[in-house]
């Protein structure tokens, strides 16, 4: 369906927004880069003290916030939690909101793994505190070329 009607929008658009210099001739259309919009300022002093709200002191945190949904493949990352689930100075930090929040509550207590939390969103600044806590930052595209440039704002603070 996408392929019939873009072509329709991008015709009567003046332009069209990517987010990266790499799509700027992506396709025969004008295009202009949208740059993120996030406020990449440091917040104020704000400690989240996750690892002690969590109980996760001297564990290697992987974190991975932004989207809980179909485009990010959260499977994916819980199939990695999963491999990983001997080593029990890991823990993962799934920090969000989305169409999958319940399926991966429910794989989380199916296959028992205690490696994992799943916690809401948070605002910009808290999870601008909680980044400067924890180890591995992740994010996870699914393999379907549709879904594959979802990337998540939040995604972009990792940096």
């Amino acid at each position: 369906m996408i392929t019939l009607v873009a072509p329709i929008n991008y015709e009567a658009a003046d332009n069209q927004p990517v987010d990266m210099p790499s799509f700027i001739n992506w396709n025969k259309y004008k295009t202009e880069i949208l740059f993120n919009w996030a406020n990449l300022a440091e917040p104020e002093t704000l400690n989240f003290n996750l690892r002690a709200k969590l109980g996760l002191i001297n564990k290697v945190i992987f974190f991975y916030g932004g989207n809980i949904g179909h485009a990010q493949d959260m499977g994916n990352l819980l199939r990695l939690a999963h491999s990983m689930s001997s080593q029990s100075n890991a823990h993962f930090i799934l920090l969000g909101q989305g169409d999958e929040v319940e399926l991966v509550k429910d794989t989380i207590d199916s296959e028992r793994l205690d490696n994992i939390s799943v916690m809401p969103s948070v605002s910009q600044d808290e999870y601008k505190a909680i980044l400067k806590e924890v180890d591995v930052g992740l994010f996870s595209l699914a393999v379907s070329p549709a879904e594959s440039l979802s990337l998540s704002l939040r995604a972009w603070l990792y940096g």
